[in-house]
């Protein structure tokens, strides 16, 4: 999802967010 474009569900930011979290966790 870091690919697609900032404005798909207006919840970019907080998916990035949330995979950066999981990165983070690993």
């Amino acid at each position: 999802k870091t690919s697609t474009p900032p404005l798909q569900n207006g919840n970019t930011s907080g998916d990035v967010a949330k995979l950066e979290a999981a990165i983070a966790q690993q």
